[in-house]
């Protein structure tokens, strides 16, 4: 689906695990960091971190969004550095796959494996209140082939996801390819867009971290007439 502001949302793998959010980028290099099962361990310089200091949790939740916890929590001042371990997330924070809605094209070797993803980092203030997210990715201000933003998924087993899928909306062509090789643990992937032309845009899950992403920061604004917050994008 497009948003007004011309970028896409996903459902990751037809799980019903998390929304993918892509927005802009311009690299279009295709090598890979961080292989499957090595990132329990997530870091790195926050590029426009607006300083101070801000809580930087790793949020997962579970049936209503006061059901959470949190796979991994740092303090991020002014030197803008994120360093942060995601711990394992307990058992009613796992789905399993919803075999029902995996297309033809698209091959999961285990189904019984059950995951955890989160798409970006939650910025809090000390008294709790929300400022802003982090998203690891690669962008400027449109979307272009090479763009991409990085996602993590814990699994309870090794598994792949292959194949593709198509879907056809009025006049506009999207295929989503799948090359995807989960370790047990937390995983790295990217969701990057390989082509794209008039009416036609081409997408792919890799494993592991693309070259060229770094952590972009992207404050709340606050509708004061309703009191919530908004993320600016």
């Amino acid at each position: 689906m497009r948003n007004k502001h011309g970028f896409y949302s996903f459902t990751l793998l037809l799980l019903g695990l998390a929304m993918i959010s892509l927005y802009s980028c311009g690299d279009d290099n295709n090598s890979v960091t961080n292989p499957p099962g090595s990132t329990s361990f997530i870091s790195g310089t926050i590029s426009n971190y607006p300083g101070g200091s801000t809580i930087i949790k790793a949020k997962l939740t579970a049936g209503t969004p006061t059901d959470s916890f949190f796979a991994g929590i740092d303090t991020v001042d002014n030197n803008a550095m994120l360093n942060m371990n995601l711990s394992t997330p307990p058992s009613n924070f796992l789905v399993s796959f919803n075999s029902g809605t995996i297309p033809p094209g698209v091959v999961i070797s285990d189904t019984t494996t059950r995951a955890a993803q989160f798409s970006s980092l939650r910025a809090y203030g000390f008294s709790n209140e929300l400022l802003g997210e982090l998203q690891r990715k690669n962008f400027t201000d449109s979307q272009t082939v090479g763009s991409f933003v990085v996602q993590y998924l814990y699994s309870t087993k090794p598994f792949t996801i292959t194949g593709s899928d198509t879907t056809v909306n009025l006049t506009d062509t999207t295929m989503y390819f799948y090359n995807l090789t989960f370790a047990e643990g937390w995983n790295a992937f990217s969701f990057r867009v390989a082509e794209m032309r008039t009416n036609y845009t081409k997408y792919e899950f890799i494993s592991g971290e693309a070259a060229g992403a770094a952590w972009y920061y992207t404050p709340v604004i606050i509708d004061m007439l309703s009191n919530k917050n908004f993320l600016m994008k």
